[in-house]
């Protein structure tokens, strides 16, 4: 007799909670068990499923990791979770390749163009107002996009 078959012999006089605690068995397993669900019915629609991973990972260009291919499958009238396309992924070596992160330069030095005169010599005094100004640009990244930052000082 499997643990199982107890659990449900003994289950009118105990609590399933109690039998599979006292077995050190789940009570998902034990559920599972009891509407038919095997490991191998589970491989088997993992295989199935995996066909559709893989056509969608290749459709993708194989750039395409587990979100990506979720939302994919779904488009598609799958009704999948993330982790499990991630676990099936994974399994069978499908990887996504990393986002490349935007590296802005500002600064190009490398150029034929006439470089303008450093008029200030360094010395970031001035005698009067309004003689000489000074000014910076940058950029600040944010969940809507680019932000840019413009400053203009009077020395």
């Amino acid at each position: 007799m499997t643990m199982y078959r107890f659990i449900d012999a003994e289950r009118a006089e105990h609590p399933v909670r109690f039998l599979c605690g006292l077995l050190d068995v789940s009570r998902a397993a034990f559920y599972a068990w009891k509407r038919g669900s095997t490991g191998a019915n589970r491989r088997a629609r993992d295989g199935a499923l995996l066909v559709h991973i893989k056509a969608a990972w290749r459709r993708g260009r194989e750039n395409y990791g587990s979100p990506r291919v979720t939302a994919e499958l779904k488009a598609h009238g799958h009704v999948v979770g993330r982790r499990r396309i991630a676990r099936l992924m994974k399994e069978h070596g499908l990887t996504g390749a990393p986002q490349k992160r935007f590296r802005g330069s500002t600064t190009d030095s490398k150029h034929d163009a006439p470089v303008a005169p450093n008029l200030l010599e360094r010395q970031f005094t001035a005698e009067e107002p309004n003689r000489a100004w000074v000014g910076d640009i940058t950029y600040l990244p944010t969940r809507k996009g680019w932000v840019y930052l413009a400053v203009l000082l009077d020395l």
